[in-house]
C-alpha cells in the first residue's frame, strides 16, 4: 500500500473510523486528507454499486497533523437507487468538520454538450428568440415601414459591394 493510500484510508472501530495521521503532533492536519478520509467512511457503509455524487463538508477547528481523527457516520438516507450519510469528524471530544455525502447508482441522466459535426450556416438557421415586428428591407431601394433608415450610398465593409443598409432589422448589407 502506498503512503498516500495509508493517509486517505480509514480502517473500522465499532460503529466509527478511524483515520491515520498525517505528521508529527503539533503540526496543523491538511484539510484535504480530512475530506478523502470523510468521502472513505462514508463509502464503506453503502452498497458497493453506488458513487458518491456530491460531497458538503464545514471546517469547524483545525486538527492536529500527529493525531488519529475518529469518524462518526449517520445513515441521513438509503433509497432505491440513492444513499446520504452524515459524517463528524472528531480529535477526542473535539468535532474538527461535519460533512454529508451523497451516493447512487450509476444511471443514464441527461447529456450535454453534445454537437451535430455538420456545421451549418448561422444565418439558414430557424430564428428562436423574440420576433422583430418591423419588416425586413428586403430591397435596396426600399425602406423598412416602421424605420426611417433606408440605403445609404457607400460599400458595404463585409462583402465589398453594394449600398449599406441602415436597417436595424437586418444585417450590414442588403446583397
Amino acid at each position: 500500500m502506498s503512503e498516500l493510500q495509508r493517509l486517505v484510508d480509514v480502517r473500522a472501530d465499532g460503529d466509527s473510523w478511524i483515520g491515520a495521521a498525517s505528521g508529527p503532533a503539533g503540526k496543523r492536519a491538511f484539510g484535504g486528507q480530512f475530506a478523502a478520509q470523510a468521502l472513505a467512511a462514508a463509502w464503506r457503509t453503502v452498497d458497493a454499486d453506488r458513487l458518491p455524487t456530491n460531497m458538503q463538508l464545514q471546517y469547524l477547528r483545525g486538527g492536529d497533523a500527529g493525531e488519529e481523527t475518529t469518524y462518526t457516520v449517520t445513515p441521513m438516507f438509503d433509497g432505491r437507487t440513492a444513499s446520504a450519510r452524515r459524517v463528524d469528524a472528531h480529535h477526542g471530544s473535539r468535532l474538527l468538520n461535519t460533512s454529508t455525502v451523497s451516493f447512487a447508482l450509476p444511471m443514464r441522466g441527461p447529456e450535454h454538450g453534445r454537437r451535430d459535426p455538420g456545421a451549418q450556416d448561422p444565418e439558414a438557421l430557424p430564428q428562436t428568440g423574440p420576433r422583430d415586428r418591423r419588416r425586413r428591407c428586403r430591397s435596396r431601394n426600399s425602406t423598412s415601414a416602421s424605420s426611417t433608415r433606408g440605403p445609404v450610398s457607400g460599400s458595404c465593409g463585409t462583402c465589398g459591394g453594394g449600398p449599406v443598409c441602415r436597417c436595424p432589422t437586418i444585417r450590414c448589407c442588403t446583397r
